[in-house]
């Protein structure tokens, strides 16, 4: 097994300490003389393991500063000595190794040098951009098929030609050499050394294109000459028909761990992969194809976050892409990850063609998600989209097609969980209300962990022109306007047991006008108060710019998303293709959001946020829950005087913005809550029991204490809590509303 997951779930270890850099031992301590120590290994940059919860997941974060940073770790290699002292092993490798034959080598070749070329283009694109040259492109982004070797090398060659081009001096030449090293790997005859040496050369012929293009500023590979000393992470040797690859055991025993691990503390470095590492992450691609991602996936798992109590933001920037995007760019380094969702779907649209033919957003391939999932790890929330509802004939006869239908969606969305999707989205469009409800009840049967999420996405542009209320079958009605349709879908959503609502405002029309303008602010505070107040986390999606993250950040939103051709994809305006993934505008995004959310209407959105999901759970007090309505009405009305006067003159906002968030463990906030005081809103539940309450009480004083996230989850679902909760509501009134996240059951009907 692979150490980092191993040390999370407790269990046998490689080092004493090895992952909190305050209790590692003193440099003076004497070496295990017993050790032997490979040359060329530097020691892992100082980490902590953070507590999954329910996850249990390996989750990996910088341990707080030390005298080793991340930085020094890799800038200085002379530290052999210090691996002694700085790790106690105990009776295992210092390194682990995994050998492959020349034929699969050889695959990883090509793929290697297909993205070394799509690189090499995208850099160009960016270029060219740059000097005002618009960026015209009639093809679909490339997509993965299944051809034999002769069309496969045609493919490239048309790379190479568009991406070099003629007219430059160097030109003709970099063509001849691009191509004459794709053929040393195809005439190789099962050399792992030819090979090897070949892709070197490419490496060094990407660095040198690089410059004559004028584009080193988007390398996103370590442009050290013929592979660099990679920062002794992966080590790589060729011989005769196998070709092996090895990793310090710090990483991992098992090849897919270390991998993850080496992204993750690449990008915590802010350094570009080298040249073995880059061969690595294809190596771990191809083997995604037969090989299985699950395990190192799934437990890696990041939970969405608390309403109100999420580490970082209440708005999370939902960084959109249908993977390579990710790979090449989001991925790359720490700062563009926090705070954001790393988002999985197609968005690019044909020029003219409505909705009708083709969806606003597609599943992603789920081979590019996997990869993704390796880059990403426990750094950031991956989500993806699914889509609409799978007709399965020409009748379009949903009752004929259901089993089809939600059966195929259940098998996607149990592939997407495994690998560790922190939430898939669901599109109702197309659907009557009692249609939707049959669906995402069908839906909800799929396997997987609590904290992972369903997504019910309702468009307010129906692609029926209305959505058909037929809920109630002696009163059938059609919801037309955006409100009604919003509203409704909060309902339908907790109804149907989904755990997050997304609002859509895609239409015919590409780019899409920005959903939050095609609301007043008014009715998009609403829309969120709403669906917080029940329990539900909430999503906004359609053509958001720069301009327009503030004004969703006011809102309390618990996240946009972003991407596509407004804002993180070139797009040709004549035919609507898309561009390269231009990562280097996350930076700006990130900033437009944290100056929102430092402002009063931002503090104060984050507090509203707090305080409905506080009236949800019955954690907060008389007091607290007295300024939710008053808040919300000053932000409803923009009165920034009553917000900083709320925010800075009321105790019970000071005693509620200093609770700390919950990170990855929700349930064992939401008992700390609780427990804060004697007389949360909830004890109305217990309807003057008070042997009733103080059993409650016990029981959460007992779970908090050891943090038993998962414990409190299932305790959570118990009668006693469940009736407490059903109790609250009906003392305030709210007995005949759905609320997200009430005990169901799989029974078949």
């Amino acid at each position: 097994m692979f150490t980092f997951l191993l040390c999370a779930l407790g269990k046998e270890i490689l080092c004493d300490s090895a992952l909190v850099r305050s209790s590692l031992p003193d440099a003076s301590q004497a070496a295990d003389s017993d050790v032997v120590v490979e040359d060329d290994v530097t020691p892992p940059p100082p980490y902590e393991l953070l507590d999954g919860g329910a996850n249990e997941s390996w989750l990996l974060a910088p341990a707080p500063a030390a005298n080793l940073t991340i930085a020094k770790s890799f800038a200085s290699l002379k530290t052999l000595s210090l691996i002694p002292n700085e790790f106690k092993l105990i009776e295992k490798p210092v390194t682990f190794s995994e050998t492959i034959t020349s034929t699969r080598f050889k695959e990883v070749a090509l793929l290697a040098l297909q993205n070394i070329f799509f690189l090499l283009r995208i850099a160009k694109w960016k270029v060219d951009f740059m000097k005002d040259q618009h960026f015209d492109r009639k093809e679909n982004l490339p997509y993965a098929m299944n051809i034999d070797l002769s069309q496969g090398v045609q493919v490239l060659h048309d790379v190479i030609d568009e991406t070099v081009g003629s007219s430059e001096s160097w030109a003709a030449s970099a063509k001849e050499q691009a191509k004459a090293i794709l053929d040393r790997v195809l005439n190789s005859r099962d050399n792992t050394e030819e090979v090897f040496a070949a892709l070197k050369d490419a490496h060094n012929l990407h660095r040198h294109l690089l410059k004559e293009m004028g584009a080193t500023r988007h390398a996103v590979i370590d442009l050290a000459p013929d592979g660099g000393d990679d920062h002794k992470t992966f080590q790589l040797a060729a011989h005769g028909d196998e070709f092996k690859i090895t990793w310090p055991a710090f990483f991992g025993e098992r090849f897919f761990a270390a991998t993850m691990n080496v992204a993750q503390v690449l990008r915590e470095a802010d350094q570009e992969p080298g040249f073995n590492d880059f061969l690595a992450f294809h190596l771990a691609y191809r083997n995604i194809t037969e090989s299985n991602l699950l395990t190192e996936a799934k437990e890696a798992t990041r939970f969405l976050g608390t309403v109100g109590f999420r580490p970082h933001s209440q708005t999370y920037v939902s960084l959109t892409d249908p993977g390579e995007g990710h790979i090449f760019g989001t991925t790359r380094h720490s700062r563009w990850m926090t705070g954001a969702i790393v988002h999985n779907e197609h968005l690019e649209r044909p020029k003219g063609v409505d909705r009708s033919e083709i969806e606003s957003y597609r599943i992603p391939e789920i081979v590019d998600f996997a990869c993704v999932r390796l880059h990403v790890g426990a750094q950031a929330p991956t989500t993806a989209y699914i889509g609409r509802f799978l007709h399965t004939a020409p009748s379009n006869n949903f009752d004929h097609e259901f089993v089809a239908g939600a059966n195929v969606v259940k098998a996607a969305l149990n592939k997407f969980f495994d690998l560790g999707a922190a939430e898939c989205k669901i599109s109702m469009d197309g659907l009557t209300t009692s249609q939707m409800l049959r669906y995402m009840r069908a839906l909800g049967t799929v396997p997987r962990k609590r904290l992972q999420y369903l997504s019910a996405a309702f468009n307010i542009h129906p692609a029926k022109i209305s959505i058909t209320d037929d809920t109630c079958q002696n009163n059938t009605v059609k919801l037309t306007k955006h409100m009604e349709i919003c509203l409704r879908g909060i309902q339908l959503a907790a109804q149907g047991g989904f755990d997050k609502v997304t609002f859509d405002g895609a239409a015919d029309t590409y780019p899409s006008v920005p959903f939050i303008e095609q609301l007043s602010f008014a009715e998009a505070l609403e829309l969120v108060h709403e669906a917080h107040s029940v329990g539900l986390s909430t999503y906004m999606s359609a053509g958001f710019t720069f301009k327009n993250i503030k004004d969703a950040v006011y809102t309390g939103v618990d996240g946009i998303g972003l991407g596509g051709a407004q804002i993180l994809r070139y797009m040709d305006k004549q035919t609507g293709m898309h561009g390269p993934y231009t990562e280097e505008n996350i930076d700006r995004i990130k900033v437009e959001r944290e100056d929102a959310e430092k402002s009063l209407r931002g503090r104060g959105a984050l507090l509203l946020a707090r305080l409905d999901q506080m009236y949800f759970e019955g954690s907060s007090t008389e007091e607290e829950n007295a300024i939710r309505l008053p808040l919300y009405d000053a932000l409803l009305h923009q009165d920034v005087a009553e917000i900083q006067r709320i925010l800075s003159e009321e105790p019970a906002a000071g005693d509620v913005v200093a609770i700390f968030d919950d990170g990855e463990q929700p349930y064992v906030g939401r008992a700390r809550r609780i427990l804060r005081s004697e007389a949360p809103r909830l004890r109305k539940g217990s309807k003057g029991d008070d042997a009733l309450w103080e059993k409650f009480v016990t029981m959460l004083k007992r779970h908090v204490g050891s943090k038993e996230e998962v414990m409190l989850q299932e305790k959570y679902r118990d009668d006693m809590w469940t009736n407490l909760r059903a109790s609250y509501r009906e003392a305030i009134g709210e007995e005949k509303k759905y609320f997200q996240g009430e005990p169901r059951h799989v029974i078949k009907q």
